[in-house]
């Protein structure tokens, strides 16, 4: 993730979007972040990676991100 990229910056703020992908105590854990979107896109590329590896042993996993 590009940080330096004007529409992934602040996102971390957007609490719409991170309980929609995240789960609570994920949401918390950016919030109480001194570098929030950083800790936001950590999860997000663990969780993006985790279910691409899900996807592949069983194609059946729906896509939720939380």
């Amino acid at each position: 993730m590009d940080l330096q990229e004007p529409g992934n910056r602040g996102k971390s703020g957007d609490a719409r979007f991170l309980k929609r992908v995240l789960t609570p105590v994920e949401c918390l854990r950016v919030l109480l972040s001194r570098q929030g979107d950083t800790a936001l896109w950590a999860l997000w590329a663990a969780k993006e990676t985790a279910f691409k590896v899900l996807q592949k042993s069983a194609p059946e996993v729906p896509s939720r991100p939380r």
